[in-house]
């Protein structure tokens, strides 16, 4: 994977390269602000059109397809040769630990917004089912890639949080709260404006 060159998904050529932050095409003149990185995994039994998700077509220059046979292999290669603005499309939620261990490291602090339905916040022995796409923001957390009040969990339905041992303060969860609709959604500002 390549930092610096990319596939344009304009002409399809291998001469996009990066330019700061955004890529270029040399070949069609095309702008885009973000390098594509594929990681077609699912880490997990059943997993494979969640894995075939990785493969949707985005107007975005390939700057890295990761395919490793484990996973710690797999977070390691995105965290080493992630582009300076990524967009990753994953088979599950496992492919962002190595994007947000690799943006971790060019700064001292770290804000992630988590957008998945469930928590992903088991181990390996809360689990139900054992599959490691419950896991990752959990191995975020415990590995220290993001400290817990700098993650923003977004559309969650199910937390999955008995038995999982995170310390949560009952002043974190009151905030929490206070920031959700009674339908359990979160509130806009013209909700609140409104109310």
């Amino acid at each position: 994977m390549s930092r610096l060159r990319a596939r344009c998904p304009s002409c399809r050529t291998l001469t996009a390269v990066a330019v700061g932050p955004e890529y270029q095409c040399h070949s069609c003149g095309a702008e885009f602000a973000a390098g594509l990185v594929r990681v077609p995994r699912a880490w997990g039994t059943g997993g494979e059109a969640m894995a075939a998700a990785a493969w949707l077509d985005l107007p975005y220059p390939e700057a890295g397809v990761i395919e490793e046979e484990s996973l710690h292999e797999q977070t390691l290669a995105l965290a080493v040769g992630l582009p300076e603005r990524p967009l990753v499309l994953g088979g599950c939620c496992c492919s962002h630990v190595g994007a947000v261990e690799g943006l971790a490291r060019r700064t001292d602090r770290l804000a992630v917004v988590w957008i998945d339905a469930h928590g992903d916040l088991n181990t390996p022995a809360s689990s139900p089912s054992g599959n490691a796409w419950g896991m990752p923001l959990r191995m975020l957390l415990d590995g220290g890639a993001v400290r817990a009040e700098d993650v923003a969990l977004v559309a969650a339905r199910n937390l999955g949080m008995e038995g999982v041992g995170l310390e949560i303060s009952e002043e974190y969860i009151a905030l929490a709260k206070s920031r959700l609709s009674p339908s359990g959604n979160r509130v806009s500002y013209s909700e609140r404006r409104n109310a």
